[in-house]
């Protein structure tokens, strides 16, 4: 096993309540990193696989009890270091420079932050410049954590990444990006932003303060370990329940729960690995995090186990961890943006808009979004009537099939050429490449395309059918 592996499960066995099934290790897996494989015998159904106590935990409880071992003024009930007396500073680490850094921070300054913000300037913190500030004589407790993060340079596949970059070394794939996608990577772009953008004023005004004489990393560096750090965050983020205070986004409750992070993503639901429920939480305590096998029975060696991340589209699994897999039920294709402009030119949208029909035209395999037939249904009969009767429930959308089917026909056909030409182009563009990440970076662009030709030639031909069908 991997060196900083065998640190990180040796940390974990130092915390009481870490528990690690014998039966399961971590192995590298062919095109998906480290995951987790069997490695003997069989696990049951719903068997323990792992449990990470509190303490090895790393959210806004834990970062806020981490900081207030080096500031005694921060006294939060239940969260904050019991410090004795007023004893401040541990003689035998005097020169560490979290003293000063955090001895900064104030109550009301914590409380303010949301989870990606406090986390991002912990681990900026704890991860970079604490071995520059301290002449790398002070190690931060979550080191071998730290150590097993991907690097810079093994998050090149997501796309906010991409754009982020400022080497400019992605610019084609960028160009290459779904339109739809790239919808869902300037909406995570902008919550980076929003996250990250007091991160370097508030680094320099500690730096300008205290430590001008340390080695600092240029803007370019700062920037790169900073986009590091706040995706390696965002990708390992698991739901719990925070009761320090009450986020106003439930994005804020999070932990991040080392090991676990080694289980790659299965779109089957209800089936594999999941998190078991905590127990009850009293006051401000946080449960150990523990993940089961599910009704799924390993009994291969060497099988992979899997945890399900949600029912994720290929395009929000990109964005969000930069993967994506060959086959994924939970695909849809965005219509929203070729809908609404022949909607707007037929004059549907007041309409639409007054009953809550505008926006958001989706279509998966399995269905297309009910939504999006109110919307064609209107722009092809223009029949009030009856379309307010569809939308409350009184007719039936198979009465509207047959008659928009000629119409949504010729719409899907015209999506599918659309998809076929850009998909081309980029299949010759991936010809030209040198660059093994680019080739990488565009196949995963490619599959998003292969991803809307099926759901886009399916449909197809259901509504060739009834065309037929109703010629007969």
């Amino acid at each position: 096993m991997d060196r900083k592996v065998d640190a990180l499960i040796s940390w974990l066995k130092e915390s009481d309540g870490f528990y690690l099934n014998e039966k399961i290790n971590v192995s590298e897996i062919e095109n998906a990193g480290r995951g987790v494989v069997l490695v003997k015998d069989q696990l049951s159904k719903n068997e323990r696989v792992v449990s990470i106590p509190p303490s090895h935990q790393l959210n806004f409880h834990t970062v806020i009890y981490h900081i207030s071992k080096f500031n005694p003024s921060l006294d939060i009930p239940g969260v904050t270091y019991p410090h004795d007396e007023a004893v401040e500073i541990n003689p035998e680490n005097e020169d560490d420079p979290r003293y000063k850094i955090y001895g900064d921070f104030s109550k009301y300054y914590l409380l303010s932050l949301n989870s990606f913000q406090l986390l991002s300037l912990y681990v900026l913190i704890e991860k970079v410049l604490l071995p520059l500030w301290s002449d790398n004589q002070v190690e931060s407790f979550w080191k071998p954590f730290f150590d097993v993060w991907p690097t810079k340079d093994e998050l090149f596949t997501m796309p906010c990444i991409w754009v982020e970059d400022k080497s400019g070394q992605y610019k084609n794939t960028m160009i290459a990006h779904p339109p739809h996608s790239l919808k869902l990577m300037e909406k995570r772009r902008k919550v980076y932003h929003k996250d990250t953008v007091n991160l370097v004023p508030k680094i320099m005004e500690i730096k300008d303060k205290y430590f001008n004489d340390k080695p600092f990393p240029d803007s370019v560096l700062l920037n790169e370990e900073i986009l590091n750090i706040y995706f390696n965050i965002n990708s390992r983020c698991l739901y719990v329940n925070i009761p320090l205070k009450k986020f106003q986004n439930n994005d804020d409750h999070f932990t991040l729960a080392p090991f676990v992070d080694f289980l790659n993503h299965t779109p089957e639901t209800d089936l594999h690995c999941y998190p078991a429920r905590p127990k009850d939480l009293l006051g401000n305590k946080i449960s150990n995090f523990t993940i089961m096998s599910g009704e799924y029975q390993y009994k291969k060696i060497n099988e992979e186990l899997f945890l399900n991340y949600g029912p994720h589209s290929n395009e929000f699994l990109l964005n969000e961890y930069g993967f994506v897999l060959p086959e994924n039920k939970w695909n849809s294709v965005d219509l929203t943006a070729e809908l609404e402009e022949q909607l707007i030119s037929s004059g549907c949208k007041p309409f639409l808009r007054k009953h809550g029909y505008w926006g958001n035209y989706i279509m998966s395999l399995e269905t297309i979004g009910f939504t999006t037939l109110v919307a064609f249904s209107f722009l092809v009969t223009k029949d009030v009537r009856r379309v307010e009767r569809l939308i409350e429930g009184h007719i039936s959308e198979d009465y509207f099939k047959p008659i928009i089917a000629r119409k949504f026909k010729d719409f899907l056909s015209y999506l599918l050429q659309k998809n076929l030409k850009n998909s081309e182009k980029i299949k010759q563009q991936r010809e030209r490449v040198t660059s093994e990440k680019e080739k990488i970076c565009l196949d995963n662009v490619i599959q998003l395309y292969l991803d809307e030709y099926k759901i886009v030639s399916s449909h197809l031909e259901d509504f060739k059918r009834i065309i037929d069908e109703d010629d007969i």
